[in-house]
């Protein structure tokens, strides 16, 4: 902790990436308050292996305690597959991500889109997202691309400065078999 902000670094391995993942996983982290400043979300092989660093919107009085109640929440979310609304609803929050409506942007969003690539060379598009920085951003951006537009996210770079934010995500189509 640091003065009245509690900084996080969260680790999370899972054996398998499947469509909705991130979106599950950054979900989980709005639902407990934490506001993601920087990521490193790697897939090699499909294997998950991301790392969070955050800080809480509100201070926890009890960290230990705190941190079980996160891991009880992603596994909910990430083996349990409970609904990223009822998180919310459990830990006392409001959900207010939902399709119509949704987050307030303040400032225009910038999408830029080009060509990259993937693990082992595997052609991949890119997207850059520049907006304003809000709570539950990654998790409506990983949310939209796997929900509406079918897409797995492979990688990920979060970057924050003052009230924005400038995401990279490397992303491939979800094939109709689900892989």
């Amino acid at each position: 902790q640091s003065g009245h902000e509690t900084f996080l670094e969260i680790l999370i391995g899972i054996n398998s990436d499947r469509p909705g993942l991130l979106a599950g996983m950054s979900g989980v982290l709005a639902a407990n308050g934490i506001n993601i400043i920087g990521s490193e979300i790697n897939t090699p092989d499909g294997v998950v292996f991301d790392r969070f660093f955050g800080y809480l919107m509100t201070p926890a009085d009890d960290i230990e305690l705190f941190q079980q109640n996160l891991q009880k929440d992603l596994t909910m979310a990430i083996e349990l597959e409970v609904p990223i609304e009822n998180i919310f609803a459990k830990n006392g929050r409001v959900y207010r991500f939902d399709r119509v409506g949704g987050n307030v942007i303040i400032e225009p969003t910038q999408v830029d889109f080009r060509r990259g690539q993937a693990e082992e060379g595997k052609e991949a598009s890119v997207m850059t997202i520049k907006t304003s920085d809000r709570i539950g951003l990654l998790y409506v951006i990983a949310r939209v691309l796997s929900e509406r537009y079918g897409i797995n996210i492979l990688k990920v770079s979060v970057k924050t400065y003052q009230n924005g934010a400038l995401d990279e995500f490397v992303l491939a189509k979800i094939h109709p078999d689900g892989k």
